[in-house]
């Protein structure tokens, strides 16, 4: 039997409007693991191929999801949506186990020109004490008797420190003349030569001379510059996580319900069944009216008039749908809430009061006897159900047979209220926000 084309028009809605909300979920898995991969490399971490592998992931399983077959649009919409929530959480989780180390610093560059301070001397002499961590050791004598030693460390910290226990190890004095700054040696055991210490960022530069003005001299003949103060370099500290994990935390929340609101709109608006003839307002109220089988109840939102429908199943179980009638975009609003006020659960899942995960922590704890809930919700109607509703419209009148009306649960309530609506020109768009009953 070929598919009315009723059947077929709402299938082919329905298929394109839930492929919509893959691809929406598709896009948001690839910005996320984007901001993933952009923050691991702004902490310092190598991306390599398994990094790099590791956050391609999310978005290629939400590629190989919005793939599959989507003829079972709540399957494929639930499937969807769990992938956007799930693999988002699993990726930070992660990203948080790493240890991202702080990128260090690269060695200062040398300060000093080696050639040109040693330019003059009589005797030039290198020495090798790379294993004592000084990178180059290179002393020179003048014909004045004068000598120069340079000694260039790895970086500025490791000269500092050499200086600093030069200073410990022998009494000593600032050494300003001529404006410089430096370390000058005294006291006995030198006797009558002035030594000199002038540290150039990772260069320490050691000077002897018969007294200060043979110093000054030297200096000045070679252009040694006066040295400059240097920061202490900051050890390296790692970029700080929480803020960036709070923040896709906060944004992932947000985006999360976003497409909750935007999908209940969107992926369950149903379109007026084509080549339908339009109902004025006046008639379709008194077509939704003429369902004698359902209890409605006419009420005011905001001063605007609007229909309820109670499909309670129980005392103790509500569900209530709300119809307003917007005549200027020619569309149904639909708003549901379903209530549970102390009922026995109707089956284990619901006894059990667990959420995803719950399990992990807390396996053994007891069943509920009661539950309470308030739910708002946006059902996705069925098209084939659509379809099938055995509708006779009239006038200002909408009749089912009353063994079917009989039959009806909540969802097959709303479909035939969905089939009244749209069977009459209009539009039906159930929402999760806004005013309600």
């Amino acid at each position: 039997m070929q598919p009315s084309p009723a059947l077929t028009q709402a299938s082919q809605r329905q298929s394109r409007t839930v492929r919509e909300l893959g691809l929406a979920c598709c896009a948001y898995l690839l910005t996320f693991s984007g901001a993933v991969l952009a923050w691991l490399q702004h902490a310092g971490l190598p991306l390599d191929s398994g990094v790099l592998a590791i956050c391609a992931l999310p978005p290629l399983a939400g590629l190989a999801l919005w793939t599959l077959d989507a003829s079972d649009a709540r399957q494929y919409s639930l499937h969807m949506a769990t992938a956007m929530m799930a693999l988002p959480i699993a990726l930070m989780f992660w990203a948080g186990s790493l240890n991202v180390e702080p990128a260090q610093a690269p060695p200062a560059a040398p300060t000093l020109d080696a050639q040109q301070l040693f330019d003059g001397a009589e005797t030039v002499a290198d020495t090798d004490l790379r294993a004592g961590g000084i990178q180059r050791l290179r002393t020179g004598r003048f014909a004045d008797g004068s000598e120069l030693r340079l000694s260039r460390f790895a970086d500025a910290a490791a000269a500092r420190n050499y200086l600093a226990m030069l200073s410990q190890a022998m009494p000593n004095e600032p050494f300003t003349d001529a404006g410089r700054q430096g370390l000058r040696l005294r006291g006995n055991g030198i006797g009558a030569v002035e030594i000199v210490y002038e540290r150039h960022g990772a260069d320490l530069l050691e000077l002897r001379a018969a007294d200060r003005s043979g110093l000054l001299a030297r200096l000045a003949a070679q252009r040694v510059p006066l040295p400059q103060e240097d920061a202490a370099a900051a050890p390296a500290e790692p970029v700080p996580a929480w803020p960036f994990f709070t923040a896709m935390t906060v944004a992932h929340g947000l985006a999360f319900v976003a497409l909750i609101a935007w999908a209940g709109s969107h992926t369950t608006r149903v379109p007026a069944l084509q080549g339908a003839a339009v109902a004025t307002p006046d008639e379709l109220r008194a077509r939704l009216l003429s369902l004698g089988a359902f209890d409605f109840t006419e009420i005011d939102v905001d001063g605007a008039p609007a229909l309820r429908i109670d499909a309670s199943p129980g005392k103790r179980r509500t569900h209530h749908i709300t119809l307003h009638i917007d005549a200027g975009s020619g569309t149904v609003r639909v708003h549901e809430k379903l209530g549970v006020d102390g009922d026995a659960p109707m089956d284990a899942a619901e006894a059990s009061l667990r959420g995803p995960g719950d399990e992990l922590f807390d396996v053994a704890r007891p069943a509920a006897q009661k539950v309470w809930s308030s739910t708002l919700q946006a059902t996705m109607v069925e098209p084939s159900r659509l379809a099938a509703v055995p509708l006779q419209l009239q006038h200002r009148h909408a009749a089912l047979p009353a063994d079917y009306a009989a039959r009806l649960d909540g969802e097959g309530v709303l479909t035939a209220l969905c089939a009244v609506v749209t069977r009459s020109g209009w539009h039906w768009q159930p929402r999760l926000f806004g005013r309600r009953i």
